[in-house]
């Protein structure tokens, strides 16, 4: 508990261990992909961006891989732009971000239906932010009026409340 780099060797471990065995990956494509994440997480935390760019850049091609499940292809899509993002509202450098944005917002319409709702939030988040912060105030409100019409959004009250005071 709290220890993040035990916790980073830990997943380093168990994702060698799926490269180890190519067959349990394919078979448990779903776990790889969550502990993939939970790894890049860490390895943000602690600053370790080469691991960090590796992972979102295997992440971004599970996401256009047409043998891919597309529900498998969804969690890839959410988590590498997630992460992408995260890097990069980190190094405060959104102007990067900015040609991903349509990345983001094609990604939501193909994978709609998919992306578990804590993912689409933070999502819509990243969207609404930088937009934002870079004065495109019409786009960034497109976003937040998302936020509020989604349904399943509405369980994440704080984030609701938050977005009526922007709104």
């Amino acid at each position: 508990m709290g220890d993040k780099q035990a916790a980073q060797q830990a997943f380093r471990k168990a994702l060698d261990a799926y490269s180890a065995y190519p067959a349990l990956k394919e078979q448990q494509i779903s776990r790889y992909i969550n502990l993939l994440n939970n790894y890049l997480m860490e390895c943000s935390s602690l600053g370790n961006y080469e691991a960090l760019d590796r992972g979102i850049d295997e992440l971004s091609q599970m996401a256009k891989a047409p043998k891919l499940a597309r529900l498998y292809r969804a969690q890839a899509f959410a988590f590498s732009h997630i992460l992408q993002c995260e890097r990069l509202w980190r190094e405060r450098d959104f102007e990067a971000l900015l040609p991903i944005l349509p990345e983001i917002e094609s990604g939501l319409k193909t994978y709609e239906g998919l992306i578990q709702a804590q993912y689409v939030l933070l999502l819509y988040n990243a969207l609404f932010n930088t937009y934002f912060i870079m004065g495109a105030y019409d786009e960034a409100m497109t976003w937040m009026e998302h936020t509020l019409a989604n349904k399943k959004l509405e369980s994440f009250q704080g984030v609701q409340a938050i977005a009526r005071i922007w709104n």
